[in-house]
């Protein structure tokens, strides 16, 4: 983690705080678990302003829903 001054205020940048899973194998039971836990990561990087990691957070659960409508049709 690495501390940045901006005006006088630190502000945290964090790496990668996530890793995307290969939901391939996962169950639709799992795969619903597994979104429900990046949302909680992505509500909690808009509260520290990592708008960036919460971009790609986002990204994925978008990424995973359409895997997922794809399957049912």
């Amino acid at each position: 983690m690495m501390i940045t001054q901006i005006a006088g205020v630190g502000v945290k940048e964090e790496k990668e705080a996530y890793h995307t899973e290969n939901t391939e194998k996962m169950s639709r039971i799992e795969k619903m678990e597994y979104l429900r836990d990046l949302k909680k990561k992505m509500d909690k990087a808009v509260e520290e302003l990592n708008f960036e990691l919460a971009a790609k957070i986002r990204d994925e659960i978008f990424k995973i829903r359409k895997e997922m409508i794809k399957h049912e049709v």
